[in-house]
């Protein structure tokens, strides 16, 4: 997601200055067009030759596509405004994940150290209070609370590292 995230902000600002250099190209197409040549003419019996010239005014031929090209532009600009928005809500969602999950973690880790299940449930077993089976069921218990803290440890830090990526 990181470099598809990266990839989609710069495709948007490379679409914002296209759409910004289309709004100067449409306004260029009304400016009156100049011509200067040689113009060599063959009528019958005579040739006539010289510098010939011209000048072209567009009153109709790029109707509308100033408009269209500001248009293009601003909705070239409200899609990046609108991907910059989506980005920074999807960071401060992923932060937000992070800091729930990391006091979590570390309340589940200080509960799962000050009661160290392993050895009183062995002790347990030797003095003969339980049996193997509430023994094992402890155990795997235990085991599992374990497991399910290092994965929240380890998704933890995996936001840690995606929103640093982004830091910088």
């Amino acid at each position: 997601m990181a470099c598809g995230a990266s990839s989609e902000r710069r495709l948007a600002r490379n679409e914002a200055e296209n759409a910004e250099k289309g709004v100067s190209l449409a306004k260029s197409e009304w400016l009156p067009k100049f011509s200067l040549g040689y113009v060599s003419e063959r009528v019958q019996g005579s040739t006539l030759q010289g510098i010939g010239g011209g000048i072209s005014i567009p009153l109709w031929a790029g109707k509308g596509k100033v408009k269209a090209a500001q248009a293009r532009q601003k909705a070239a600009e409200q899609m990046l405004e609108d991907q910059k928005i989506s980005f920074f809500s999807a960071m401060r969602s992923k932060y937000d994940k992070l800091s729930a999950l990391s006091s979590v973690c570390e309340r589940y880790g200080k509960q799962l150290s000050g009661m160290n299940s392993s050895a009183a449930l062995s002790e347990a077993l030797m003095a003969g209070e339980i049996g193997f089976a509430d023994y094992a069921t402890g155990m795997q218990l235990w085991y599992n609370a374990l497991c399910e803290l290092k994965e929240s440890e380890r998704d933890c830090h995996l936001l840690l590292c995606e929103l640093e990526y982004f830091a910088k």
